[in-house]
């Protein structure tokens, strides 16, 4: 009888640690983290507004490719909605496409 007891003595820190190691992750999955900073890059190099001569786009079938990273990187929401008003000049293509 003292043997058992023992053991469920030593069990109960380990249900304990478990629980509490648990119901923690539980409470950061639902912690939204909102987004510090954004950066949007291209080539490399940080870029607040861009400016394209469509006469160098155009004709050559080249590509201007823009990224945009976020601040802190584990933020909840890092949407970003990517859009030209005028889809003749530049149209929008998701990643990958």
């Amino acid at each position: 009888m003292k043997k058992f007891l023992i053991a469920v003595l030593l069990l109960i820190p380990l249900i304990v640690v478990f629980t509490l190691s648990t119901s923690a992750r539980i409470v950061s999955a639902q912690i939204e983290i909102g987004v510090e900073r954004m950066v949007i890059t291209h080539q490399g190099s940080e870029v607040e507004y861009v400016v394209i001569d469509s006469d160098e786009y155009v004709d050559s079938n080249k590509k201007y490719t823009l990224f945009v990273s976020f601040t802190p990187t584990f933020a909840s929401n890092k949407e970003v909605e990517w859009r030209s008003t005028n889809t003749k000049i530049a149209k929008v293509k998701k990643q990958g496409s």
